[in-house]
């Protein structure tokens, strides 16, 4: 298995080409909590329009090989505040307790 920080950083660097907002990362590797077993787990926010399910498949095309479990769940801006105001757990749970590993510099 990749040295954590290393895994992160190679996930981050991919998922860089995808042009996202914000990268989250939660469960068990947010917590520091991960063994071999552990999969990835991250939400990423980003402007787009393509259906939820085209998102993924073009995120997960950027996957480094050999990366391992990553399981990716892509929302636009709008769809994740949405969520969070609707009182949404797993939008709470996200904003609240993951762990933003990537966020674009705005220009300015």
């Amino acid at each position: 298995m990749t040295e954590p920080a290393a895994k992160l950083e190679g996930l981050v660097e991919a998922l860089k080409a995808y042009q996202p907002q914000r990268i989250y990362l939660f469960g068990s590797w947010a917590r520091g909590e991960q063994d071999d077993l552990s999969d990835l787990d991250v939400v990423i926010i980003k402007e787009t329009s393509l259906p939820f399910l085209e998102r993924l498949l073009e995120a997960a095309r950027l996957l480094p090989a050999g990366i391992g479990g990553v399981d990716l769940l892509v929302y636009t801006p709008a769809e994740f505040e949405a969520m969070r105001q609707n009182g949404n757990a797993f939008a709470e749970m996200i904003a609240e307790e993951g762990k933003i590993i990537y966020e674009r510099q705005t220009a300015g």
